[in-house]
């Protein structure tokens, strides 16, 4: 007999999505659980670094909750983004007219990461058009890039969630 959806235990094939409101109160008592009630400073602290990003806060509760931090690509690796998640500060048209464009995406170098509780954390430079030798840098989001590495990004190793690396950057 089976068990009722209700019961049964999860397995790789189950998806489950839903839409959480991190309140105040839900940060504060999750905090306290993960540091320990009895560092009321500590509690304070975070919860004022936290409440001033969602996208801080988010990656917060996921992590208490089980989850895994994004994957972050290294200094200096090379990725491929989208030529429309190239940043705010980027005129697309040029590289959607130029040689660099592969399919709608460009391959880029990244340079920096700010953290995971910014919008776009990972700053990567994109080629040199013809009409500039100045170097352009474009603030990405974790979710607008793929490795341009077959060899360091092999199918073999991806899962629902990217692992999360230390950049030392």
């Amino acid at each position: 007999m089976e068990k009722d959806a209700k019961t049964r235990p999860m397995n790789a094939d189950d998806k489950v999505v839903c839409t959480v409101s991190i309140t105040n109160e839900i940060l504060r008592n999750t905090l306290g659980r993960v540091l320990g009630w009895e560092r009321e400073n500590l509690i304070a602290l975070f919860h004022g670094l936290l409440a001033e990003s969602h996208i801080g806060s988010e990656m917060f509760m996921k992590v208490a909750m089980g989850g895994e931090l994004p994957y972050v690509p290294t200094k200096g690796s090379e990725v491929y983004v989208p030529i429309n998640k190239l940043g705010w500060n980027v005129d697309e048209k040029p590289y959607q007219a130029s040689s660099h464009n592969e399919n709608g995406f460009i391959k880029c170098t990244v340079m920096s990461f700010r953290g995971y509780h910014q919008y776009t954390p990972l700053a990567v430079q994109l080629p040199t058009l013809e009409i500039s030798n100045d170097p352009i840098i474009a603030w990405i989001s974790l979710d607008d890039w793929e490795h341009a590495d077959s060899d360091f990004y092999e199918e073999s190793k991806v899962e629902s969630t990217r692992p999360y690396v230390t950049t030392g950057f």
